[in-house]
């Protein structure tokens, strides 16, 4: 197993992280967290930023190589996702989840040429309060928005997402906290 916590940002910039033989588990409870380097695990994976301005943002592969393992990416604020990014299980549960403290600042971005494959497990995007998935909504922010039109999204879905024969669920929001133009959705 591999584990990282800290109290400030957190990134793996140069190095790749592989534990062949259990799971990764990065958590900070001041700062955001970013993935420079490809994580995988033949367990789950699980990324957890608890502070109100901590992003978690996926900036290389994801991948959860044992069957029905999880990827489990959670954040008080956003989750965010480069370009060109694939997140990957093997029949496990794949959940995003914003907006963990429930304050309306929060939501989901999965950018261009991103791919989000659970081959058969469940896949959750979603945001606001719950136990082990989100409940309520990815929320409409400032860092979730259409340079095109201004517009601003609880969950901007550019990328894909197959989830096989798992479920799939998503949960997001307009906010009245951010922009006032008449293009903004939950999705």
């Amino acid at each position: 197993n591999i584990t990282l916590s800290g109290s400030g940002a957190i990134t793996n910039s140069t190095a790749a992280m592989n534990s062949s033989a259990g799971s990764i588990s990065i958590t900070s409870s001041g700062g955001a967290i970013t993935t420079s380097a490809a994580l995988s695990a033949s367990g789950s994976v699980t990324i957890s930023a608890e502070s109100a301005s901590g992003d978690v943002t996926a900036g290389a592969n994801i991948t959860a190589t044992g069957t029905g393992n999880a990827i489990f990416l959670k954040s008080k604020s956003n989750i965010l996702t480069s370009a060109n990014v694939t997140l990957q299980s093997n029949a496990g549960p794949i959940t995003l989840w914003s907006d963990s403290g429930s304050v309306n600042e929060g939501g989901i971005l999965i950018a261009s040429g991103v791919s989000i494959n659970s081959t058969g497990g469940n896949i959750t995007l979603g945001g606001g309060g719950g136990s082990s998935i989100p409940t309520g909504y990815a929320k409409a922010t400032s860092s979730i928005n259409s340079a095109s039109n201004g517009a601003y999204s609880g969950i901007r879905l550019i990328g894909s997402i197959s989830s096989g024969a798992g479920n799939f669920v998503l949960r997001g929001q307009d906010s009245a906290r951010v922009g006032s133009t008449s293009h903004n959705s939950g999705i």
